[in-house]
């Protein structure tokens, strides 16, 4: 449906816009309603049919004029420009925008809104210096350091999760902070315990080698005596259907390659259950890691509940054979542990060889019963919309190795630093700043959806979600989840970051926050976060080597949920930089006089992935 220009009281109201209605009663429109695209209800069909036929005729015209132009200049080529400049064309009467999912509209912002963000700039300069060069700046570095080791790692259930989030109120409230509170949230709580991997055959003699490896996550274990078996490596779900008469009583081994995080976990979650059905006694999944130094990785995995079909199958990235269909509640709950990839393709090799793949695997892991836990919530209240929040967010537990630094203690503190510069320079937006910090989120996004139930009725208040939960490294600007008018107005609020480099916004359909991401799928609440990238990716010396060691920081899942999670892969100018980015959206976002418009979201456009900063694109 075309969108129309700004609603007047009295108008009908039945087109797609987001309303609210203003402290004087009334009808405030949202963004959405602000950009002006000429549909047919603007004449009559005889007349679009002619000024359609019209505006074909001038085309033709135009292109004919510009060729003999330029052959008269002797040039031999059209004068047709390759690109147009999106602020300068305006969709004619009789013709619709483009249909939903396309590149946003080349519609120029109406105005108002102009005026409102030119308005506002001092403020969000304000912001910037905050961060790169005043008060603010290495804040966030050193508040997560501290953080980190003091609390080290903090796993959802322990006390010393619990601890932390004490710790962290007495930060807030030192920073003068009244309006903290938290709301409680019960928390599953799985315990590791002793565990290990030992390969015990093809090596000579009576040779063994430990394999370093980490339980996953709510994992059954293995028993007092542990499980000594012949390894099956296998690469894919449809390997695993093929060989299914050669896995039972063995120890199954997902060796996939690396390719997406969401393309690989599947194999982490649902392993275990594909394998028991064939009658394997554990399994073993080359960590979800883009680089390895011999560290695996953590994460959740689960165990199949009842039916698992073609519907269920389509929630999950990977391709699932039908042969793994069936009824999984009589299957088997087997232990599932992840090895790092060197080891995983190390058995591959050895099985290739026609070598016998014995492993011993001990997990002494359980799960005991739910304990109490909380998210933190922080609110600076809005001056003219108070009912109306944007949110700003990210998880203080982690998993129980490393010290959670990149995932997800820096982010966090970065995240918080938006309110805490607002506060500090006395800046009034217009709509409620909200800071949560999620507890639960790496065992089931479990403080995120506790959050949904208690405040799901409160969606159509919320304008913007802005969630950090993928470290922080060089931000070049970001990634932004929203319809097309939604679009055009946070690239021309971040403008205001093109002096330290991180003014570009992407649009970017399939991201959604962990935490947030119930609203943001169920209610079309635009969501946003860092688009950013490590140092040493894509850069070259001048002598044509890779950058020193010290300057390399190499792919975020190179650390995630490893003992490689910790300060060092964080720097203090990368965390101040994404503090100026992030705040200066949040900002905006939460001081623009109408509420964002809902829609579907914006494609992934051709720059969506591609880092000006560095040259990078993947």
């Amino acid at each position: 449906m075309p969108y129309r220009e700004n609603i007047e009281d009295g108008e009908d109201d039945n087109i797609p816009l987001h309303e609210n209605v203003n402290a004087k009663g009334k009808p405030r429109s949202s963004i959405l309603s602000k950009f002006v695209f000429h549909d047919e209800t603007d004449g009559s069909e005889e007349k679009s049919f002619r000024l359609k036929h019209v505006l074909l005729l001038c085309f033709g015209c135009f292109v004919l004029g510009c060729v003999v132009a330029s052959l008269f200049a002797g040039t031999g080529k059209p004068c047709v420009r390759s690109s147009i400049d999106e602020a300068q064309v305006v969709p004619p009467a009789g013709v619709d925008p483009p249909a939903p999912h396309e590149s946003p509209s080349p519609t120029p912002l109406p105005p108002a809104i102009q005026d409102e963000i030119e308005g506002m700039k001092k403020d969000l300069d304000k912001l910037v210096d905050y961060h790169v060069a005043g008060a603010g700046k290495g804040v966030a570095y050193r508040r997560t350091a501290d953080f980190v080791d003091r609390y080290g790692h903090r796993f959802t259930g322990t006390e010393n999760l619990e601890r932390s989030i004490d710790h962290l109120e007495s930060i807030v409230r030192q920073d003068g902070f009244n309006d903290v509170h938290f709301e409680s949230v019960s928390v599953p709580r799985w315990v590791r315990g002793e565990e290990r991997c030992v390969l015990l055959s093809p090596l000579v003699g009576n040779a063994t080698k430990k394999l370093p490896m980490l339980g996953l996550g709510f994992s059954v274990g293995t028993g007092m005596e542990g499980i000594t078996s012949d390894v099956v490596v296998v690469n894919s779900f449809e390997d695993l259907a093929m060989k299914s008469d050669k896995v039972r009583g063995k120890i199954v081994l997902f060796n996939f390659p690396w390719t997406k995080y969401g393309e690989c976990t599947p194999y982490r979650y649902l392993g275990a259950s594909f394998a028991a059905k064939y009658g394997a006694v554990a399994v073993l999944i080359r960590s979800l890691a883009s680089f390895s130094l011999s560290t695996p990785h953590t994460g959740s995995m689960g165990y199949i509940k009842g039916v698992f079909d073609a519907k269920s199958a389509k929630n999950y990235q990977a391709r699932i054979p039908e042969a793994l269909f069936g009824d999984y509640s009589q299957v088997e709950k087997i232990p599932s542990a992840a090895i790092t990839a060197e080891d995983a393709a190390m058995l591959q090799r050895m099985q290739e060889r026609g070598d016998k793949v014995v492993v011993q695997l001990h997990m002494s892991a359980q799960t005991l019963s739910n304990t109490p836990s909380r998210n933190t919530i922080v609110e600076i209240k809005g001056s003219k919309y108070p009912d109306e929040v944007v949110i700003v967010s990210g998880h203080i537990d982690s998993w129980d190795v490393g010290q959670g630094a990149i995932d997800d203690a820096g982010p966090s503190f970065v995240a918080y630093q938006v309110v805490k510069a607002v506060k500090d320079l006395g800046l009034k937006p217009k709509r409620t700043l909200r800071m949560i910090f999620w507890t639960a989120e790496e065992v089931g996004v479990v403080g995120g959806r506790q959050y949904y139930e208690d405040h799901k009725g409160e969606a159509d208040k919320i304008s913007m979600v802005i969630e950090l939960d993928y470290s922080i490294f060089t931000a070049t600007g970001a990634s932004l989840r929203s319809d097309a008018p939604t679009l055009l107005v946070m690239r021309a609020v971040g403008e205001s970051l093109a002096r330290i480099g991180g003014s570009h916004v992407f649009a970017d359909a399939g991201f959604t926050t962990s935490d947030m991401g119930r609203f943001v799928e169920s209610h079309q609440i635009p969501a946003l976060t860092v688009a950013q990238v490590p140092n040493g990716i894509g850069q070259v010396r001048q002598d044509g080597k890779s950058p020193f060691p010290q300057d390399f920081q190499g792919d975020y899942f190179f650390y995630h949920h490893t003992d490689a999670d910790n300060m060092l892969a964080l720097q203090p100018s990368q965390m101040d930089r994404a503090a100026a980015v992030i705040s200066v959206h949040a900002f905006a976002a939460a001081s623009l006089e109408a509420i964002f418009s809902r829609g579907p979201p914006v494609k992934e456009d051709s720059t969506a992935m591609c880092i000006a900063a560095s040259g990078v694109c993947k």
